[in-house]
């Protein structure tokens, strides 16, 4: 059997998947708030009462966590029938070890407890959260380091975030130099917990790696300019961070002596873990130019692409099986159609009204961009607002929102004509706005129009939000909505991975999928009317 684990902020999940078929045997959680409160998180992390922004997670925790995990899933499987282990972890995330790592990790089996035996090799006890937005100065450095946030994401795939690790790792180096000066080796949680798998030091992921803002990824190599800022007399490129693994199905090892004490069998082994969201793009049977449109709280967009084109205002990795991925994520997702919503009374007036209600006529074209919260992509907002194109004249004109009282930083002096935008109109143009913003960014990152378009996440059982989307999309190969909740897909991904790393594997990923149907609309107009909406949206 495989075994496929996502460690995510607030749980680790492990799945089992049979070995001949890939069918679901069992799968098992643990909570860190609930099942761990020994550790006082909140939502798996500790929130800084005096830095801002600094979010971290306790390192001893994932430990503690892991060997719950074992002794559930002991209760459900022969733990000696798993073959191969893979998993999947929160990106970005950095874990900091000391001089005794190498031997420490090999020897874990001494200790009563894995989260005795990981805290044995912090150098320090936290890692960085992901939703640490602690280190804008250390960003600027390293955009500065390279010329700017293009060149920056020329290189690294992606401009600098707070949540990237080099930020991170130069915060530890410039802010907190006694714990730098004790640690011997940075790694990512992915890699990390695959050492503790396979007990010793393993390298990085190739895809993970990507999101640390330090790796070059056309050229194949850390960058200097960046790693320079990161290493100092006592730290090289080489000791600090060591390799990163370019052969997806390579194999880490056998599984550590701790785990066979624990009921694993001493051949199971170990495959490479990466980040979450390349964990995610293996859930599904996904090819060049194939999408997965993830509709939760905000809405995430990924793609298959063998087009290496990166921008400011998304992200590129390196997939993590062959070519790249690319990445766009959005703020205003679910909640920004939810406002709309009760703004009609329902889902079922919001749903009527996105089938029923026209965006296009002869003469003109209606367009909004909803951003009741700050959007990330583009950096706008907060605000609403709603434009007609004219479709003779070519001239964009903004009507007044409906809504007054909305906090916005642009208050336009539009034209109210309230005949000319009903209600009904926003149901359909929000879910518009949303697709068109992915299909205008993806245009960038692919050679050629989508091929398939996967829904999951929370809004894909909605039929009417899937199919005014899909009209947007226009996806060569059709557009499904998936019974993969997003929930479980980075474990599934995970184990999946382990069944590609097998080199006597049978069977093949089974997707449980509907089709969605959908009209045809006038995307070309739609995406005039829409870029330039945008762009007035922008101007200062």
């Amino acid at each position: 059997m495989y075994l496929g684990l996502d460690l995510s902020t607030q749980q680790l999940k492990g799945i089992i998947l049979d070995t001949k078929t890939l069918d679901t045997v069992t799968q098992v959680h643990v909570d860190f708030e609930d099942d761990l409160p020994q550790f006082n998180t909140e939502k798996g992390v500790f929130h800084s009462s005096t830095v801002a922004g600094e979010i971290n997670a306790p390192v001893a925790m994932w430990g503690a966590a892991v060997d719950l995990l074992i002794e559930r899933l002991s209760k459900e499987i022969d733990l000696s029938t798993i073959k191969f282990v893979s998993g999947s972890c929160q990106q970005h995330g950095s874990v900091y070890l000391n001089s005794s790592y190498k031997e420490g990790l090999g020897s874990l089996d001494k200790h009563k407890d894995l989260s005795t035996g990981v805290s044995s090799l912090l150098a320090l006890e936290v890692s960085p959260n992901w939703q640490d937005a602690s280190t804008e100065k250390e960003c600027a450095q390293f955009e500065a380091a390279v010329g700017g946030p293009e060149q920056l994401a020329e290189i690294t795939g992606s401009r600098a975030h707070t949540r990237f690790t080099g930020p991170q790792i130069l915060k530890v180096k410039e802010r907190n130099p006694k714990v730098f000066k004790a640690t011997s080796r940075v790694q990512l949680i992915s890699n990390f917990l695959a050492s503790l798998f396979a007990g010793k030091a393993c390298p990085f992921d190739l895809a993970d790696a990507c999101g640390m803002n330090l790796w070059d990824i056309q050229n194949g190599q850390w960058c200097k300019k960046l790693t320079d800022l990161i290493t100092d007399d006592t730290h090289s490129v080489e000791s600090l961070l060591g390799d990163v693994e370019t052969d997806p199905k390579a194999l880490l090892g056998k599984i550590s002596p701790y785990f066979v004490s624990k009921g694993f069998s001493p051949s199971c082994q170990v495959a490479q873990f990466t980040g979450d969201n390349p964990g995610t793009m293996l859930a599904l049977p996904l090819q060049a130019n194939d999408v997965i449109v993830s509709l939760g709280t905000s809405t995430t967009a990924l793609v298959v692409t063998n087009k290496y084109m990166p921008d400011p205002g998304y992200h590129v990795f390196n997939h993590p099986m062959e070519g790249y991925m690319g990445m766009l994520c959005y703020c205003n997702g679910g909640l920004a159609r939810e406002k709309i919503r009760d703004e009609l009374g329902g889902w079922d007036e919001f749903n009527e009204a996105a089938e029923t209600t026209n965006t296009v006529s002869a003469d003109d074209v209606h367009v909004g961009i909803y951003f009741p919260l700050r959007e990330i992509l583009p950096r706008a907002g907060p605000f609403e607002r709603r434009f007609i194109y004219n479709r003779q004249s070519e001239q964009l004109t903004e009507m007044a929102s409906p809504e007054d009282s909305l906090a916005t930083e642009h208050k336009p002096q539009a034209q109210n004509l309230k005949d000319t935008w009903p209600p009904q109109m926003d149901a359909t143009a929000i879910i518009q706005s949303q697709a068109l913003s992915i299909k205008m960014r993806l245009q960038r990152m692919m050679h050629g129009d989508i091929g398939k378009v996967y829904f999951v996440g929370g809004a894909s059982v909605n039929t009417a939000i899937c199919s005014v989307m899909s009209a947007i999309l226009k996806p060569t190969k059709g557009a499904w909505r998936c019974g993969l909740e997003m929930a479980n897909a980075c474990a599934i991904g995970s184990a999946h991975h382990a069944w590609l790393c097998d080199p006597n594997k049978t069977g093949q990923v089974q997707v449980h999928e509907e089709e969605v149907k959908y009209k045809n609309v006038d995307t070309d107009v739609l995406l005039k009317a829409f870029k330039l909406a945008e762009n007035a949206c922008l101007e200062k």
